[in-house]
């Protein structure tokens, strides 16, 4: 009885082995058909990486590109920067020798309006207000809305004139 369940044991072990991996055809079916959608969803998951990666990559060049561009502007703040405190030095240093202060009566605007003619242009008025701020003056440019013409505006005394860019100086109204 020893030698028959000696023989019958290994015999049961290969059969159950062989068995074991048997499937039936329709689950066989499923399983390639799994296989199949399991292979398409990776191909498209490797797909949509090297996209993802490639994103990526574009996205680190725009990043240094970026951080280039940041460097470049940070430089020229610093720049402007500099460039304003020697105005704001500069400005300073007219107010001590040009103290602002309006003109002291019409005569006054007269004779600079005729030492100093302006012209039309918008860049004419903007020239005349800055020299006037060099010596001192305060000068202000509009557009008149009812001519649609630049005018300067500047106080004389106790009176507000509009200064034309022909030189004619209007009175407008007591301050």
């Amino acid at each position: 009885m020893k030698k028959v369940v000696k023989l019958v044991v290994p015999l049961l072990v290969l059969l159950l082995l062989f068995t074991a991996g048997c499937v039936s055809q329709s689950t066989y079916r499923e399983k390639e058909v799994e296989l199949e959608v399991a292979n398409t969803k990776i191909a498209e998951l490797v797909w949509e990486k090297e996209a993802l990666e490639a994103e990526k990559d574009q996205l680190f060049n725009e990043v240094g590109l970026l951080r280039d561009e940041k460097e470049n502007l940070v430089a020229q703040n610093a720049l402007t920067k500099t460039q304003w405190e020697q105005c704001k030095r500069e400005l300073e240093g007219l107010r001590e020798l040009y103290p602002p202060r309006y003109f002291r009566d019409y005569n006054e605007l007269r004779d600079w309006v005729n030492s100093h003619p302006i012209g039309s242009s918008w860049e004419s008025h903007l020239r005349i207000q800055r020299i006037a701020l060099q010596l001192g003056y305060i000068w202000s440019v509009q557009i008149n809305r009812e001519t649609l013409q630049y005018v300067s505006s500047v106080i004389a005394g106790d009176s507000v004139y509009w200064v034309f860019g022909s030189g004619t100086i209007e009175w407008v109204c007591v301050r």
